[in-house]
């Protein structure tokens, strides 16, 4: 019992000290949490899209092109190939995540099917108009985001590598 309660001891510290560390990211983080909700909470479906459509910005629209790449393939493959290079276990580390990652996202879309906002929109007068090059438009499976996952999963790997 005495063990145990060192234990609890020992992760509640390491949690105050983590919190009291990363304070400004967590609470940056949270109000950005809080924010979405109240927007998904008191927004339609598809209301923030439009929205974001109409009201797009050439510094926004690159630094989503930028966020975009991080989550292609191509990308994700020069990651792993750099750290073939340096580390095989790491990149096999990453090469597994990233695996797991796709499959479980193809799973998803496949489970939920939600159209992309130009299928969605096709019967609104409001056209969806802005794609973010390359113009390639696909129709369905938007849900969940395969280039976010990607990059999440990527990071990720990093973050856990590295710290």
């Amino acid at each position: 019992m005495i063990r145990i309660l060192g234990k609890l001891s020992q992760i509640k510290n390491f949690m105050v000290s983590y919190i009291r560390k990363h304070l400004i990211f967590l609470s940056i983080t949270f109000a950005y949490i809080i924010f979405g909700l109240i927007i998904i909470i008191l927004t339609e479906h598809g209301d923030t899209v439009l929205w974001m459509d109409k009201h797009h910005f050439w510094l926004s629209d690159m630094y989503f092109e930028l966020c975009n790449l991080f989550g292609e393939g191509l990308i994700i493959a020069l990651f792993v190939t750099a750290f073939v290079f340096n580390n095989w276990r790491q990149a096999i580390f990453i090469g597994i995540g990233l695996g797991l990652n796709s499959a479980l996202i193809q799973a998803l879309k496949h489970y939920f099917n939600e159209p992309r906002p130009k299928k969605y929109f096709w019967s609104i007068k409001e056209t969806f108009h802005y794609v973010i090059p390359p113009e390639e438009v696909h129709t369905d499976f938007s849900f969940p985001s395969g280039h976010t996952n990607g990059a999440f999963t990527l990071f990720f790997c990093l973050a856990i590598i590295y710290y």
